[in-house]
């Protein structure tokens, strides 16, 4: 008899932007081995290489997804598309999505937050200290108690609020 059941992944979402010292450093704190990253559409380019140097590692780049943090109504827009990532990716629950609210812009952070606070979501900060510390944040899984509120901030993004 087959089993159905379907393997539970770590995945972790990371901002990208012009510092790369945080994303090497939640790679060898948390041993990634699963990558969404999130960055601005002014710096893929820039990224690129960055990207192919961690695929080398033999790390899963599942998608990079591309934000434009400086459009017209980008807090909604980039918490739209994490959410969409959180989405696919989440499979239903049955993988574990890590966030990582360090790098990018001020609005990719808040975006980030927002999906965490939504989905309940355990994260991480960087430190820009000497040793780069990592700070795990588990307040946003404390505060969803009944389901998630992912059906909230889709509706408030479609303007059904």
């Amino acid at each position: 008899m087959k089993d159905n059941k379907q393997k539970s992944k770590i995945i972790h979402f990371l901002l990208l932007g012009n510092s790369k010292e945080h994303i090497n450093r939640v790679i060898e704190y948390y041993e990634i081995r699963n990558i969404v990253f999130f960055t601005s559409i002014n710096l893929i380019n820039e990224n690129l290489e960055f990207i192919k140097d961690i695929k080398k590692k033999e790390i899963n780049v599942l998608e990079t997804v591309l934000l434009d943090p400086f459009e017209e109504k980008a807090l909604e827009n980039m918490t739209k598309k994490m959410l969409d990532a959180y989405s696919l990716y989440s499979n239903d629950g049955i993988n574990h999505i890590i966030a990582g609210l360090t790098g990018g812009t001020n609005l990719m952070v808040l975006s980030m937050g927002m999906l965490c606070f939504s989905a309940g979501l355990k994260a991480h900060y960087v430190v820009n200290n000497e040793n780069n510390d990592v700070i795990t944040i588990d307040i946003f899984q404390n505060m969803v108690k009944n389901g998630d509120n992912i059906q909230i901030f889709k509706d408030l993004f479609k303007g059904e609020l």
